[in-house]
């Protein structure tokens, strides 16, 4: 094996291929061949540099999908003792200047470094005494400095694979560290690179707040912020709105439950602009949902065959249901968990006239009132709580849209307080307090606290604007505000 010295710089753009404007699935029959095809779709030969990794494991890779971005290659995978032919087909095509080898011999083979070398001028291979050390080997090679510094843990993948298209958007590195503590080559890498901000990727379950406090002893000018969610999905949609706020005009998608195909998804998703984002097999959890509501992007990537993502999971909301039409029309609803069950409705009208919507039982009598509104309406409102609609009847001039989830959808209050503007509905499950409650608009404000089990309390009900200090329940509770301005909770 030839072995290098020089250090990876950032270079000047090869040519790629950009995704096309719509969805398009990169998928091999398996995920060397996958591999393969997402490399296939983004690169032009000759390239610079490909690096490659082990397809069993994902320590080595998580740290080279950003690095093999800043040279504008691709991470391709093999086996410890050989080089699948689909991978050979795409190395022959790539002509790469140089082979960049991740992990050591118990990952990749001398021998199956020795026949890479046919097709590169050099074979490089980076590697360290464990994941963390080979993660900082990578960083050494690949950068001199870094403003920037993205840190996972080295014992699970989820959250790094999103972090990982993060840091290669910023041209930034990627490194692990042990759960409950910084790994100490780990700290000697960030007093190198000397970053000013940091990301520690992933809630406590994940890297512990020990870890951010090493951190910040041993960068004490840096900024450490955590991004974090509710679980692996809900992170991966905290990433994506940090690092691109504006939004984004392509998206990837890769299965949260493996890692295989969001290694080799990193370079592409840097080619292309936008986040890589998790899913479940058949659809997208609530939290990535509203990313992909949001950043409404043109060009969408699925990683994978239609055994690990289905084409629902790029587009379709988990325990949703969703209507549209124009104008008034009565429409026959399913509810997550049943006709009895009380859900949510997020709700909006495009016309000027008068729009409203009732529920109907099964006998086409009314039961609640959804949305009562003149003109554009957007709102999510909570129904049901003591009737059983099968049945929603809507007054519109234009048109309409109707989401139904269940009420765990709703987002949850974080920490003691919250905001926001016009209806919407929330989750809290903190205990017993006092409140304080503002409002701005003209119309009818309030907010009810829903206890599953059939408690209700009224909190608020005013018209116009409103500040005051209430009663807090303790959770869990559904709150419901309905409100035509801006209102916020700060829980005492």
């Amino acid at each position: 094996m030839v072995a290098m010295t020089a250090t990876i710089g950032t270079v000047a753009q090869a040519d790629e291929t950009p995704l096309p404007t719509g969805t398009t699935r990169l998928a091999g029959a398996d995920r060397y061949a996958t591999s393969a095809a997402i490399s296939r779709s983004t690169f032009v030969a000759p390239v610079k540099a490909a690096f490659v990794a082990t397809g069993t494991d994902y320590a080595d890779a998580l740290a080279g999908g950003p690095a093999a971005a800043r040279q504008d290659g691709p991470v391709l995978l093999v086996g410890k003792d050989s080089v699948p032919a689909s991978v050979q087909k795409e190395l022959a095509r790539l002509r790469p200047a140089t082979i960049y080898v991740l992990g050591g011999t118990g990952a990749i083979s001398a021998a199956t470094a020795q026949k890479l070398r046919s097709y590169a001028g050099s074979v490089v291979r980076l590697s360290g005494s464990d994941r963390y050390a080979t993660a900082t080997a990578v960083s050494r090679r690949g950068w001199s400095a870094a403003s920037t510094v993205f840190l996972s843990s080295g014992a699970g993948f989820a959250d790094a694979l999103s972090g990982g298209a993060a840091a290669a958007h910023q041209n930034m590195p990627l490194l692990l560290t042990q759960p409950s503590r910084l790994t100490g080559v780990t700290r000697t890498e960030l007093a190198r690179l000397k970053p000013s901000r940091v990301y520690v990727l992933g809630g406590t379950g994940a890297l512990s707040d020990t870890v951010l406090s090493n951190v910040r002893s041993a960068l004490p000018d840096a900024t450490v912020t955590r991004l974090a969610g509710a679980d692996r999905y809900a992170t991966s949609a905290k990433i994506a709105r940090t690092i691109w706020p504006g939004g984004a005009s392509s998206m990837f998608f890769a299965t949260g439950l493996s890692f295989a195909d969001a290694l080799s998804g990193t370079p592409a998703a840097k080619v292309n602009g936008g986040p890589l984002v998790l899913t479940t097999k058949t659809c997208l959890p609530s939290t990535v949902y509203s990313v992909r509501s949001s950043f409404a992007p043109m060009k969408t990537a699925i990683l994978g065959g239609t055994g690990v993502l289905s084409n629902s999971a790029s587009t379709q909301e988990c325990g949703t249901t969703r209507y549209s039409g124009t104008g008034d029309d009565v429409i026959t609803i399913t509810k997550p968990g049943g006709a009895s069950n009380p859900a949510i409705a997020t709700l909006t009208h495009d016309g000027s006239g008068y729009f409203s919507v009732w529920g109907l039982d099964s006998k086409l009598e009314q039961t609640d009132l959804l949305a009562s509104a003149i003109g554009s309406y957007k709102g999510t409102v909570l129904f049901d709580e003591y009737s059983d609609s099968r049945s929603l009847q809507i007054e519109a001039d234009g048109a309409w849209t109707i989401a139904i989830r269940a009420t765990t959808a709703a987002p949850r209050i974080s920490g003691k307080s919250a905001s926001g503007h016009g209806d919407t509905v929330l989750n809290w499950s903190g205990s017993a307090s006092t409140a304080r409650l503002t409002h701005d608009g003209s119309g009818y404000f309030s907010v009810d606290a829903y206890d599953p089990s059939g408690d209700w309390d009224l909190l608020a009900n005013e018209i116009g604007s409103y500040q005051g200090t209430v009663r807090w329940p303790a959770g869990p509770r559904v709150i419901s505000i309905e409100a035509d301005g801006n209102w916020s909770i700060t829980i005492r």
